[in-house]
């Protein structure tokens, strides 16, 4: 049983590659980033400048899985 050729050639619509897409992800991804900059500078920037190496490590811990990520990132929510 051999499958329908809608099925084989079918991209799912998240999932597409095409250039408008990579950049409308790139233009969302750099927006995410500088939200979650400005709201950590905002929020923690005096405990920040006065622990730098505190602060490093932390965001160390956040990037190691999402479960840490949103256990670190609280404050954007």
């Amino acid at each position: 049983m051999s499958m329908p050729s809608s099925y084989i050639n079918y991209q799912h619509p998240h999932h597409s590659h095409s250039n408008s897409q990579t950049k409308f992800n790139h233009e969302n991804d750099q927006e995410r980033t500088n939200y979650i900059i400005d709201t950590f500078i905002t929020n923690f920037g005096d405990s920040m400048r006065e622990n730098p190496k505190g602060w490093q490590g932390g965001f160390r811990k956040i990037a190691a899985n999402e479960f840490a990520f949103f256990r670190g990132s609280a404050a954007l929510f």
